[in-house]
């Protein structure tokens, strides 16, 4: 868990997105484009409170972008 701040913080400078919720939505959604496995629990682990509470949102629209492509 140490580890995963820090890599965040760096994926949210290289993206250019201003908030580690933000890296942590980016990963989910680039996890769930290419296939890779991943859940809800695996993306808000380590982050703060109010962080996991801004992700959820993000990874809640993620899900919707997904299913309506899987639909299409």
């Amino acid at each position: 868990m140490s580890n995963k701040k820090p890599a965040l913080e760096a994926l949210a400078k290289l993206a250019g997105i201003s908030s580690r919720a933000g890296a942590a939505a980016s990963l989910y959604f680039d996890a769930q484009y290419t296939g890779v496995k991943m859940s809800h629990a695996d993306v808000l682990v380590g982050l703060s409170e109010a962080e996991r509470e801004e992700t959820k949102h993000y990874l809640d629209m993620i899900d919707f972008l997904m299913l309506a492509r899987a639909i299409d």
